[in-house]
């Protein structure tokens, strides 16, 4: 069991080094499809380290929206489309 949360861990490598970076998304799709080729895997883990990391300052958009949300409660639809565009960013900042 322990054998194959280590296996597991050392295949994602990659994508776990990639978090708070740009090209996550790109990385993570990289690793699980082509990760179990060794080029893949290795093109991957560079991609993962030598990518920039992601800089947005993501509270500032939370605010926002915040406020957005507050100001359109007389329009069902804008405060509906608005509250998932608040949980994306909520889940993209962690």
């Amino acid at each position: 069991m322990i054998t194959i949360l280590l296996c597991i861990m050392i295949y994602m490598l990659p994508t776990i080094l990639a978090q708070n970076k740009v090209y996550l998304g790109g990385i993570c799709i990289l690793n699980i499809f082509l990760g179990w080729t060794i080029i893949g895997w290795i093109c991957a883990l560079i991609w993962a380290v030598s990518s920039p990391k992601d800089n947005v300052d993501y509270s500032y958009k939370i605010n926002n929206s915040k406020k957005i949300i507050d100001t359109n409660k007389k329009d069902l639809g804008t405060v509906i489309i608005n509250y998932y565009k608040l949980q994306l960013l909520k889940v993209k900042k962690i």
